[in-house]
């Protein structure tokens, strides 16, 4: 072992293979276990590292990485074969590892090809593509390029490209790889100019002491080969230029997208030819349908230098150019199109009559160049007397010069009152029949993690407990085996695995252990259904939902209710309030009016005014939490001054409606500066309020007192109170509009999808989160406030309230003027939604402050006055005197 040690300590790889190469192969084995049972710190150096300080600890680590190196090497000259070179491995408790792998990393391939040359390794190939299958394994390509010159390893095209643009270390340098590519005409040709078919890891964070980042280079792999590129171009590496067709045809690729501005950039480095481009134009056009801006831009600037060569394709880029129509990014790219069009038209070139309903979709863009140039073109190439027929569905669209170029002043009339939001039909959820659909059901639970699947079959298990096999244990396996023995995050599946778990061990210990923060009800709905079959109960939940997608009907409330006192059994509270949240609002008949004058139990007064039999208020401490509930969403604009003296005087919504106050904050540091929305009681959790947020208990469900779910709980949680959302909306608003992390994305975009998708109403500050997620960063956001924006306008409900937040939201900077301005600027506008938006500007205008206007408020007075022309509107004298103030 001395001798050995000895060998590490003197670090000469010549001196290790002398060693080596005449052992015989039990002396190899024996050194093997001897080199593995090894410790540098312990064995060599004799001290560790970990507590020395300065240029004495970074001499230790550069010592002990040249020891490692060695004892590598040493181990790799004692292999002969594949089965010995697996001898050298060491098993790990979650993974493998072998010296190997740690020393073809690196650039020390010299003593490796020496030591090969004198043992030729025919088992080396396999080890390689080992290797190239391993997602984490790399190998120094130098390392592998001599391989394969020596014939020691076969070509495999894609693992050599990943190899040698898989960048490692901190210690690269473009220069050395330019001057060894170009020491090796065959590897470029052969490795490096293939680069263009595979999604190589140009993406990456690198390290590279020849790069000066300070200069505001990106640390990025795709920088570094930038480098390497310009230095192979200078040096003419590339006399072929085939690489030209392959980039450019590369751009096709559903890559990502900063992969594909690279590809862009290095072809902007190559400078194609007007001949290349003419010889791809058809490429060039395909691009256009890939929907990348910046990929549009950089063709389209192409097509603009060769669209004059009498082999430049006209027909087919007039066929491939609309998709590019409507891409509202893309501006500078379609007025270049257009006058690419209209040259083509002016010199004769026919384009049938039908073209121009494609032409029509540039009214789409709100940029007026845009529409004065298809409007001349329209009427000097396409005019016909059907025209203003297909120019009719954008005029709501259309600027003021477009409209007087094509003689269309007025904005398209629409009889509003016929606009009706789609009527939803509430299907009726049929319960589970059978122990087939009983066991089904638990797959669709586990699939969906919907509250309301989950509730389904809590309750058909109740009334199918008679009829569950005595083998249920076994049959539910395959399905438990995947939800047993791990922590899921969301509440929904948490609770239904601890449903079945009690189940299955008949015991519900496992509840008193967990604390559902999200749906807490869940959690009790859940042991409760284990208490149920314990006790025998086949008593229904009062709250499982009876009509898509999670309405209760009041005709099956009253025959729960009713079942539960004809078999003297308590109504649990919280299930009642559940019920009642869920109630789907529905005309009924006298006979069920009398059923419910006929109820007896502790919250018969409160069923009877909830259902529209009586008009008194008569609560107790008891059924407090349910009056408070009942009653606002009876009547959510309703004053309540009965509840004044009770303990939930105090709670949001209880005796006023949910209105919560805001303001906003600037937040400014030397690197950037944020408009925070600063909710009363700092309502929405933020970390950058420091004021205690107020929450009551969480049977109260109109002061939404739950924590925040994830996403996967989001439309669970909603679920559960649909009728008035507000509280819980507002406690989802991020608190600013820009430099979100994940969790402000999702806060902005699963409430707003789930009210939007069940067309659920809104009342009060719940409209501070519309606004919120219509100026927000993410685009989906923006849109499905938009949306839902457009149909609470076709349901007449009075937006005056959400104008005034929107606008404030604007006025005090929370979020940039262009993205309201995107708003407006969305096509097929009705009158009623220009009145609306119309309000909104009104708005910002009486309320801009003159000495901090927000950036883009000349948008605002602009787009004022293109709505008051087009409902043709008279200016009022306070926002009149307001422009002409701004204007000073």
């Amino acid at each position: 072992m001395e001798k050995i040690i000895n060998i590490i300590k003197n670090k000469n790889w010549e001196e290790i293979l002398n060693f080596s190469k005449v052992l015989t192969e039990e002396e190899r084995f024996s050194t093997i276990s001897l080199l593995k049972e090894l410790d540098i710190n312990r064995d060599i150096l004799k001290k560790e590292g970990s507590e020395l300080i300065g240029q004495e600890r970074n001499d230790f680590y550069e010592n002990r990485k040249q020891l490692d190196a060695c004892l590598n090497y040493f181990l790799i000259t004692c292999v002969r074969n594949y089965d010995e070179f697996k001898k050298i491995e060491t098993k790990h408790e979650f993974f493998t590892s072998n010296p190997y792998y740690s020393y073809i990393s690196t650039n020390n391939f010299e003593p490796l090809v020496n030591f090969y040359k004198l043992f030729p390794p025919h088992y080396l190939d396999k080890v390689i593509k080992e290797i190239s299958k391993e997602r984490f394994r790399n190998i120094n390509f130098k390392i592998l390029w001599k391989f394969y010159e020596n014939n020691w390893i076969e070509f495999d095209e894609e693992f050599f490209v990943r190899s040698l643009f898989t960048l490692q270390g901190f210690d690269n340098n473009h220069f050395d790889d330019a001057e060894f590519l170009l020491e090796h005409s065959e590897l470029i040709k052969k490795v490096f100019c293939k680069f263009y078919k595979y999604e190589i890891p140009i993406l990456d964070s690198i390290k590279a002491n020849s790069i000066d980042y300070s200069n505001g280079l990106s640390a990025k792999a795709h920088v570094y080969w930038t480098e390497v590129f310009k230095i192979l171009i200078k040096n003419n590496a590339f006399a072929n230029r085939s690489i030209v067709a392959h980039l450019l045809a590369s751009l096709l690729n559903n890559w990502k997208k900063p992969h594909l501005d690279w590809h862009v950039r290095l072809l902007e480095l190559f400078h194609p030819t007007k001949e290349e481009l003419i010889a791809n134009q058809s490429i060039l056009f395909s691009v256009l349908g890939t929907g990348q801006t910046s990929l549009i831009n950089y063709v389209v600037l192409n097509i603009k230098t060769i669209y004059a060569n009498k082999e430049f394709d006209t027909l087919l880029f007039v066929q491939n150019v609309p998709i590019i129509f409507s891409n509202d990014k893309t501006v500078k790219s379609i007025l270049i199109v257009m006058e690419i069009i209209e040259n083509v038209l002016s010199n004769s070139f026919k384009i049938a009559l039908d073209y121009r309903e494609n032409l029509c979709l540039l009214f789409m863009q709100s940029e007026a160049k845009i529409q004065e140039k298809t409007a001349k073109i329209l009427i000097n190439y396409f005019d016909d007397k059907d025209l203003v027929t297909i120019v009719s569905p954008f005029l709501p669209n259309l600027k003021k010069v477009a409209k007087d170029i094509l003689k269309v002043n007025d904005l398209a009339s629409e009889n509003f009152d016929a606009v009706i939001a789609e009527k939803k039909s509430f299907k009726k959820i049929a319960p589970i029949s059978n122990w087939d659909e009983l066991l089904f059901q638990i797959g669709t639970c586990i699939r969906t993690k919907s509250i309301i699947d989950i509730e389904l079959f809590l309750d058909g298990i109740i009334q199918l407990q008679s009829t569950i096999p005595s083998d249920y244990v076994k049959q539910i396996k395959p399905y438990t085996k995947s939800l047993f023995n791990k922590f899921h995050e969301s509440d929904t599946l948490t609770a239904f695995t601890l449903f079945l778990e009690s189940w299955t061990i008949k015991n519900d210990e496992g509840f008193s252990k967990m604390d559902f923060k999200y749906i807490p009800f869940l959690g009790k709905k859940a042991k409760m259904t284990f208490l149920k079959l314990k006790d025998k109960n086949t008593l229904p939940f009062i709250s499982t939902p009876t009509h898509e997608p999670f309405f209760v009907h009041p005709e099956i409330l009253l025959e729960r209710l009713l079942q539960y006192e004809n078999s003297n059994a308590k109504v649990d509270l919280e299930d009642l309030i559940v019920a009642c949240n869920r109630i789907l609002i529905t005309e009924l008949d006298a006979d069920f009016s009398k059923g419910v004058k006929n109820l007896k139990g502790y919250y018969s007064d409160a069923i009877r005014y909830f259902l529209g039999v009586s008009s008194n208020i008569n609560f107790t401490n008891e059924t407090l939490p349910l009056w408070t509930q009942i009653t606002r969403i009876k009547n959510p604009y309703g004053n309540f001054p009965e509840f004044g003296k009770s303990k939930a005087s105090s709670y949001p919504s209880v005796v006023e409606p949910f209105n919560v106050g805001f303001n906003i904050e600037k937040d400014a540091n030397e690197y950037a500066t944020w408009y925070r929305l600063i909710l009363d009681n700092n309502w929405n959790y933020t970390w950058y309020n420091k004021e205690k947020t107020l929450r009551q208990e969480t049977i109260y469900y109109n002061t939404a007192s739950a924590e925040k779910a994830s996403r996967v709980d989001i439309g669970n949680q909603f679920s559960l109170n649909p009728n008035y959302l507000d509280a819980l909306l507002c406690r989802y608003i991020p608190n600013t509009a820009t430099g979100n992390e994940v969790s402000g994305f999702e806060e902005c975009l699963y409430p707003m999808q789930f009210i939007l998708e069940h067309q659920l109403l809104i009342h009060h500050s719940g409209w501070l989160y519309v606004a919120v997620c219509l100026l927000f960063e993410k685009k989906i956001s923006r849109d499905l406030a938009s949306e839902y924006i457009n149909l609470a306008i076709t349901r007449n409900e009075n937006l005056d309230e959400f104008a005034k937040k929107l606008s404030k939201l604007i006025n005090e900077k929370f979020a940039p003027i262009n993205r309201l301005i995107e708003y407006l600027d969305k096509p097929n506008h009705s009158k009623e939604t220009k009145h609306f938006q119309f309000l909104v500007l009104s708005n910002c205008i009486k309320n801009f402050d003159k000495q901090n206007l927000p950036t883009n408020s000349k948008k605002v007075v602009q787009y004022y006055k293109e709505l008051q022309n087009d409902l043709k509107l008279d200016v009022e004298n306070e926002i009149e005197e307001r422009i002409i103030e701004i204007k000073k």
